[in-house]
């Protein structure tokens, strides 16, 4: 039976040490959430009309467009592999203070990372993994020439992104815990969700 997961960060300094030999580097929020879109102008209507966030092209990496919350958060809109997909989230983006740290420490807790991490040209670092679900994650670090503030800043009907979800299928994800950096919080408020903060 499918549950739904919310993950909910602390802020940094609130989330529990870690007895390994490393030092998992701060994750401090959710940088992104990369959706399918099978139409892109309503989704713009959306995103852009009616939550006042500014559209810009995404990177050459990928076919979509990215509405930004503020000047770290963003939804990125791709095409899907097929249209009318049923799971309609492609990957979450995670803010980490040091992206090749975090790199290193995932793969010395056993996770499949790649060899090095991505460099954008705003000097944003990142890098992508699999959670033990097989769920998208990336973690991205950001560079020294971040975007400038939205101009819908004074228009926007929300200013952050703070909480993303997964589908899994097994509660033994919250024994990840330890590697990923979140904690069993309880259950939510919808039925049969869990929400890991």
């Amino acid at each position: 039976m499918l549950r739904a997961v919310f993950f909910a960060l602390f802020l940094p300094g609130l989330a529990s040490a870690q007895n390994t030999s490393a030092v998992r580097p701060v994750i401090s929020g959710i940088s992104h959430i990369t959706l399918y879109a099978d139409d892109m102008s309503k989704s713009q209507q959306f995103y852009q009309s009616l939550l006042g966030w500014d559209m810009v092209p995404a990177d050459k990496a990928t076919s979509g467009v990215r509405f930004y919350a503020n000047h770290a958060q963003y939804i990125e809109l791709i095409s899907p592999p097929r249209p009318g997909l049923a799971d309609r989230l492609d990957c979450v983006g995670f803010s980490t203070s040091d992206a090749e740290a975090l790199r290193r420490f995932l793969g010395a807790h056993g996770v499949s990372v790649p060899e090095a991490v991505s460099v954008e040209g705003d000097g944003s670092r990142s890098f992508l993994v699999y959670d033990p679900e097989g769920n998208r994650v990336e973690f991205t670090q950001q560079g020294n020439h971040p975007p400038p503030m939205p101009k819908s800043a004074s228009r926007r009907l929300s200013s952050r992104i703070m909480h993303a979800g997964y589908m899994v299928r097994n509660r033994a994800i919250i024994s990840t815990r330890a590697c990923w950096g979140f904690i069993f919080t309880g259950r939510a408020a919808r039925k049969r969700a869990i929400s890991i903060g």
